[in-house]
């Protein structure tokens, strides 16, 4: 009997893409950017713990700030079970930092909204109305296309990574099987589009980089909206080389709702 390996498939990988949960900035209304210094309220812990309470990835991306780590703690230690995440997949990446905002950093919003600076008003406006021109830092800084241009940087890092621990991990199944006999081959629709076996990866971001994020999945453009609410969290199927997603669907709040298909690519 001759046994396929899963090193022929054209896998459909998924990816959790979540928003940390509430913080005292959040509640206070103030902007954090990449400021780092808030930490998750009560409430953020117990969304935390409700979003870890399913059935979570062992591989998990996040970034250095306080909010994000204390997140990816409280989601680690939600009943059912503790989670340690000791996993060597388990990594921190500065690339996952929140958008960078300069001067509005730590000002509360309805501040900078009505502040005696024209400059301060004018740009609060444009990012309300239309983020992708803002310039901030002296006019020296575009935030959001900086925040964008990391978001494709780290798709290509984590398809990349994803790609080569499932192969490891195929290689090592196809080791195993041909030396057993009783191995059984690999149906021909697993073959093709079956969902890849070794995992899911849950990617720990904050709002405006886990939007953009969204966004190049679906093949959606940078001025396109999406609200990301503490906590919410999105699944992702997305095959191997093809330019955008096959299917998205939100995850939290809700519970799992139905599958959106992404027409494809032209």
């Amino acid at each position: 009997m001759t046994t396929t390996t899963t090193t022929n498939r054209r896998r459909c990988r998924r990816y959790l893409l979540a928003r940390h949960g509430e913080t005292n900035y959040n509640r206070e209304g103030r902007v954090q950017g990449t400021s780092g210094v808030s930490v998750l309220t009560p409430d953020g812990i117990a969304q935390a713990a409700a979003l870890g309470a399913g059935d979570m990835p062992d591989d998990i991306v996040f970034n250095e700030s306080s909010s994000s780590s204390s997140m990816v703690v409280a989601v680690a230690r939600a009943p059912p079970i503790t989670r340690t995440w000791c996993s060597p997949l388990s990594r921190c990446l500065q690339t996952y930092a929140a958008i960078e905002l300069h001067e509005w950093q730590g000002r509360l919003r309805h501040e900078i909204e009505m502040s005696p600076l024209e400059i301060d008003r004018a740009n609060w406006q444009a990012f309300r109305n239309d983020p992708t021109p803002l310039r901030l830092d002296g006019g020296k800084f575009a935030s959001v296309l900086d925040c964008w241009e990391r978001a494709v940087r780290n798709w290509k890092v984590i398809q990349s990574d994803a790609a080569t621990s499932s192969d490891v991990a195929a290689n090592a199944d196809a080791h195993a099987s041909s030396s057993s006999s009783n191995a059984v081959p690999i149906p021909s629709s697993m073959e093709t589009d079956g969902v890849d076996p070794s995992g899911v990866v849950f990617v720990m971001c904050h709002s405006a980089l886990g939007k953009c994020m969204l966004l190049q999945a679906l093949g959606m453009g940078i001025e396109m909206e999406y609200e990301f609410g503490n906590c919410d969290c999105v699944e992702v199927e997305w095959h191997d080389d093809d330019d955008v997603a096959t299917r998205w669907r939100r995850v939290n709040p809700g519970g799992g709702g139905e599958w959106r298909y992404i027409p494809p690519q032209r």
